[in-house]
């Protein structure tokens, strides 16, 4: 049987590219995942990183994703920290 692969590349901004060593390559041995199932890997991994990784907007080409989208082609993430300002 043949295992799909899913290349996700995770870039950022703000807060999230002081905790994270950005670009990041991640492969993941499924042919679909949730965006909160690559978040959870993202915490898991990188646990320094999990407060601002609860705080970030996920974003794919232009497009805001929630965490319950399904990812099923190899893609960038991109993490959008909040931002304030006035």
């Amino acid at each position: 049987m043949h295992t799909s692969i899913l290349h996700i590349e995770v870039i950022g901004f703000g807060q999230i590219q002081q905790v994270l060593s950005l670009p990041l390559r991640i492969a993941f041995e499924t042919s679909s995942l949730r965006v909160s199932e690559l978040r959870d890997r993202l915490c898991h991994d990188y646990p320094e990183a999990k407060a601002a990784l609860s705080v970030c907007a996920c974003a794919i080409g232009d497009r805001l994703v929630p965490d319950q989208e399904f990812i099923s082609s190899s893609c960038q993430i991109v993490l959008l920290s909040p931002v304030s300002g006035g």
